[in-house]
């Protein structure tokens, strides 16, 4: 619902499912929205995460972005499994474990990484977790494999392996001494060393892959935007800028600290800060915190996000380790009930932190972006069914041009292309581009003003105004579809928005299961006069006729003047048609009414809204949707 909502972007779902179909024609995960980045397009050349090769068959049989968000929810839950087994391994009680498991898919990061569309550190909770398993089951060769598939999610990933391999040889740490007493050689150490070399080699060979496909990458693309506090020109020359201005490393702490403090919170307080107690599984947990402290980037220190996959498993295998060092405080003879109330307590403290913190929490607010990025339950309007379905309508293997937010709809087409955010990555960069783009002959080229309006007034501006190639192909208020060597008339659609598009004034929403979206905008009865009951949605209407219908119900069929219904430029500050609602209009109280207005677009009006004027006195006044239909 939330895709189908037009609240998945381009950056980063549509780049990946872009990339994993491209592969399935052939291409080496090809896409088309980070061209800026790498002349090859290849998502490798940015980011090496060959660990999307394993999705690929279940990809190939179901070839759809839906495909791309079920899988990641499924290999999100399947990390519950070896934290299970883990659990069990450790504490000795499946009904514990149980527990423990169903705290673990309420925490806070699990459930914001599942918001955020499908990034390979998706992989990283089920990869890292089993490697533990299978190392305290004393597996290798499986603790050894896992690790492996750790290392294929990301580039970043082998630094928080090799911190791993700090826990991994803690753990065996007795083993090694034996062997060493006795003057053996060491498998446990040969293990340690293979898995380092492992890491050493991941290193060298990702750098190769990178530079082959990349050979040339951008100083944009190593991010230092997000430490512009400390003024490095390199990652790796933070060490040497602390030694050399501390206080830049306290100027940049101070940045957001409230929210990196909430994150510190969030990340750890679903174990009872039982993690604590087990430093030495924490130092990967370390490493990331220590960025996210000195990072001005608040994706970097906020849930929702991918990132929280570098530290949730070492999180979880520190909280074990935790709860394990804990009990065997107590007298033995009480372990058993200990360990059933840690559980229930640590059960309760991830279902209250849900209510707070899920992105399905009915506390959550779609389009807040204050300490979550974008919670929220949404349900696709009219509106929204609307534009899929144009969309949907584009021959697959057509050239496209789109805005972020649409594209993600057709991200797997193979040459469909989308406008970054406007000056992003960086202004220079921005501009190569939007030259590499108008370079190309699309067959479409579709925009909204429902969603990224600068993006298309600039895709209008840049690519449709005074281009004689292009024809318009689909009209509909907010939306158009140009056809290259198109000169035919438009195909007019009708477009319904509903509460969820209008602006409110004074009115309120209101469940109304006889209307079409089960919700509607109400107005009150009130001796208040010439009040506002909605306004918007502010969008650009191009030449033609268009016939607006106001779906309205009253409660008083003797309350004289009921409302006044206006189009309006907010442009050409006019009223471009209006017209007078009386209580005489309706023949039934509480019974849907259609007010139709017809006007005429002479020239190309942006920002154009249908409000609701002048309410009358005692008359309550429900709104279904206002429907725009072009003809």
């Amino acid at each position: 619902m939330k895709h189908y909502s037009f609240r998945s972007f381009a950056w980063d779902f549509g780049i990946i499912t872009q990339s994993i179909s491209t592969t399935i024609k052939g291409e080496l995960f090809v896409n088309n929205v980070e061209i800026y980045y790498s002349k090859y397009r290849s998502y490798f050349g940015v980011h090496f995460s060959p660990v999307y090769f394993l999705i690929l068959p279940i990809f190939y049989l179901f070839q759809k972005a839906e495909t791309v968000l079920v899988l990641q929810v499924v290999i999100l839950s399947l990390s519950a499994i070896p934290f299970y087994l883990l659990s069990k391994n450790q504490l000795k009680s499946r009904t514990v474990s149980l527990l423990l498991g169903i705290s673990y898919l309420l925490n806070p990061s699990l459930q914001g990484m599942s918001w955020y569309h499908f990034p390979p550190q998706t992989f990283l909770p089920l990869f890292i977790l089993s490697g533990v398993y299978f190392l305290k089951k004393d597996k290798k060769l499986l603790c050894y494999i896992s690790l492996i598939l750790s290392l294929m999610t990301s580039e970043q990933t082998l630094y928080f392996i090799f911190l791993h391999l700090l826990y991994i040889f803690w753990y065996l740490r007795d083993r090694i001494r034996k062997d060493f007493s006795s003057k053996k050689i060491s498998s446990n150490s040969l293990y340690i060393i293979s898995i380092f070399i492992t890491v050493v080699m991941w290193y060298l060979i990702t750098s190769y892959v990178k530079n082959v496909l990349n050979p040339n990458p951008p100083p944009e693309l190593k991010a230092l935007g997000a430490f512009k506090y400390l003024m490095i020109n390199d990652i790796f020359e933070i060490p040497y800028k602390f030694l050399e201005s501390p206080s830049l490393f306290i100027k940049a702490i101070q940045v957001d600290l409230t929210d990196k403090l909430l994150y510190i919170f969030l990340t750890i307080a679903p174990g009872g800060f039982l993690s604590l107690l087990s430093p030495v599984a924490l130092i990967p947990y370390f490493l990331w915190l220590l960025v996210a402290l000195i990072s001005n980037h608040r994706p970097y220190y906020e849930l929702g996000f991918h990132y929280p996959g570098y530290t949730l498993p070492f999180v979880m295998i520190a909280t074990l380790d935790g709860l394990e060092k804990l009990i065997y405080f107590f007298d033995t003879k009480r372990i058993n009930d200990i360990i059933y109330k840690l559980s229930f307590l640590l059960l309760s403290a991830s279902i209250l932190l849900s209510i707070f913190t899920s992105p399905l929490s009915f506390l959550q607010k779609p389009g807040d972006f204050s300490y979550f990025r974008d919670y929220g339950i949404t349900y696709p309007s009219f509106k929204d069914y609307s534009v899929m379905e144009v969309l949907n309508s584009l021959p697959y293997e057509s050239l496209i041009l789109t805005t972020p937010t649409m594209f993600p709809i057709i991200s797997t087409y193979p040459n469909a292309y989308t406008i970054p955010p406007l000056n992003t990555p960086s202004q220079r960069l921005f501009s190569s581009h939007l030259s590499y783009l108008k370079s190309l002959n699309y067959d479409y080229i579709i925009f909204t003003y429902f969603w990224d309006k600068p993006i298309s007034d600039l895709i209008y501006s840049n690519f449709i105004y005074k281009n004689k190639d292009y024809g318009l192909f689909i009209r509909g208020a907010g939306l158009e579809v140009y056809k290259r060597d198109y000169a035919g008339p438009p195909i007019n659609i009708s477009l319904k928005f509903c509460y969820k598009e209008i602006s409110l004034k004074d009115s309120t929403i209101k469940e109304d299961h006889s209307s079409s979206s089960g919700r509607v905008i109400y107005v009150e009865p009130s001796v208040v006069p010439n009040r506002v009951a909605w306004f918007g949605p502010y969008i650009t209407l191009t030449p033609g006729n268009y016939t607006v219908n106001f779906k309205i119900k009253i409660d008083n069929l003797d309350a004289g003047k009921v409302i006044k219904l206006e189009v309006w430029s907010n442009s050409l500050k006019k009223t471009l048609g209006q017209m007078y609602i009386f209580s005489s209009d309706f023949k039934q109280p509480m019974t849907w009414n259609v007010f139709q207005l017809s006007f005429e677009v002479n020239d190309r009006i942006s920002d154009v809204e249908f409000r609701g004027l002048e309410v009358g006195r005692d008359v309550s006044i429900s709104l279904d949707y206002i429907e725009v239909v072009a003809w």
